[in-house]
């Protein structure tokens, strides 16, 4: 049986486990995720050895990778104004390689490079269409579909915020971030590990628990795990304002259209929660509400493991079978809790649209967290968090390319372990939704 990470309000898995045998034959018969013929065409930047910057170019230094803010057309102008501060700020050292540019409604990401003089696959050419690429606004206006596509390419990051008076905010508090002399940087790492349920136990101690170890030698290191991962505890590590936040958990899920839905989902459910069955409570979960305004956030970096912990897409990107599948939110939006941590003065958070898995990082039920790993370390030695991001970027059209191998076979009657078929599916849909909300371009400033 099949255990999926997430839970609703009722305490209760979003998605019933499921057989392995059950599972892969509904996939075999037709997989209502992305065709074949799209993955084809995505799986091209992992055997493109070219793509992404060119050999020679250092992500950090933004006048040789560029850097844009991307809008809709019709944005409104005072949110352009809030961020011009911050569009000057990285003129000074992108220099003519900083741009504003427009999004035209509609817009796929073929049509988008298109219209820069650019193509998909091929080595970034800033001069034509900058490295690092700031949207902004709703993903109802820019679609979660195209960042995605266009951050296999590019480094890509996403704010949105209610008004221009947030953008500002937000525009200012990077400035001070890489203005400032920073204190001594330091790390919290927060994974409970609740009663009776196999994803967090797993979760705490082969993915937090080693990364706090990993990370120890280049920062100084706070853990909560398994039973002090409580909801106060991780407030506690917030307040001391730590260079860079990991948190792996469960998020919190709404039905669609629960009027709760927008601002409670991808709450990071903590210890307080007594596991499956169980209501979970406002109690037992962090949301949006508890980073209070005296909390300060200044210059952190976060990565949030957790399902729906970056945003939720407008439809279920994980649905077995060829029929329409079914609608989790009214409309696409990014989640309450980051946009938080990002008005609070948090750089940037990194997180999942759409449920996240451990096969992130487990295959064979074996642990490899490489990924995990040097994307950590890149942000501890001051590389730019969407430069940092490139490992995970990597990991969707490879995992793609695998699975529909492994389907093919299937399907043409070879034999194919149902386990690894399975994996496949969930490994590949997974690795898509990982997203970057901030500026692509923040970096943890190192102490003089």
């Amino acid at each position: 049986m099949l255990t999926f990470n997430g839970v609703d309000n009722a305490g209760e898995y979003l998605v019933t486990p499921v057989e392995v045998e059950e599972l892969a034959r509904r996939l075999i018969e037709g997989d209502g995720s992305r065709s074949s013929a799209t993955m084809n065409g995505i799986a091209r930047r992992a055997t493109d050895e070219t793509a992404a910057l060119k050999w020679d170019v250092d992500p950090r230094d933004l006048s040789r990778t560029g850097w844009a803010l991307v809008h809709a057309e019709d944005e409104d102008p005072q949110v352009l104004e809030a961020l011009k501060p911050l569009v000057e700020w990285r003129a000074k050292k992108a220099g003519p390689l900083c741009r504003t540019i427009a999004w035209h409604k509609g817009e796929s990401k073929g049509d988008f490079y298109e219209r820069h003089g650019t193509a998909p696959a091929q080595p970034v050419e800033p001069k034509r269409l900058p490295y690092y690429l700031l949207l902004i606004g709703s993903p109802s206006r820019i679609p979660f579909d195209f960042q995605q596509e266009v951050d296999l390419e590019h480094a890509v990051g996403r704010i949105d915020f209610d008004s221009p008076t947030e953008y500002a905010a937000y525009a200012a508090s990077v400035i001070r971030a890489e203005s400032e002399a920073l204190p001594e940087r330091s790390a919290f790492f927060f994974g409970p590990s609740n009663p009776g349920d196999g994803p967090t136990s797993i979760s705490a101690e082969f993915l937090v628990q080693h990364l706090s170890e990993h990370l120890a030698p280049r920062l100084r290191i706070r853990s909560c795990l398994g039973e002090e991962a409580t909801k106060s505890a991780f407030q506690e590590g917030l307040r001391e304002r730590p260079s860079l936040l990991f948190s792996a958990s469960h998020g919190l899920a709404m039905t669609s259209g629960d009027p709760r839905q927008t601002a409670q989902q991808g709450a990071l459910v903590c210890q307080d929660w007594g596991g499956p069955g169980t209501p979970v409570l406002p109690a037992h979960y962090l949301a949006a509400s508890d980073i209070d305004a005296e909390c300060d956030l200044t210059g952190m970096i976060a990565f949030l493991f957790a399902c729906f912990g970056g945003g939720t897409p407008e439809h279920d990107a994980f649905a077995f079978d060829n029929a329409a599948p079914p609608r989790i939110a009214p409309s696409p939006f990014v989640a309450r809790l980051p946009k938080r941590m990002l008005e609070r003065g948090a750089l940037a958070v990194i997180a999942h649209v759409e449920r996240a898995y451990g096969y992130s990082f487990l295959w064979r039920n074996e642990p490899h967290r490489g990924a995990f790993e040097q994307t950590l370390e890149q942000i501890a030695a001051g590389y730019p968090v969407g430069a940092a991001m490139e490992g995970f970027n990597m990991r969707w059209p490879i995992l793609g390319v695998d699975y529909e191998k492994l389907r093919f076979e299937a399907r043409a009657g070879r034999n194919v372990d149902r386990r690894d078929l399975v994996a496949a599916w969930i490994q590949k849909n997974d690795a898509q939704f990982y997203t970057v909300l901030g500026d692509p371009a923040a970096m943890l400033q190192q102490k003089v």
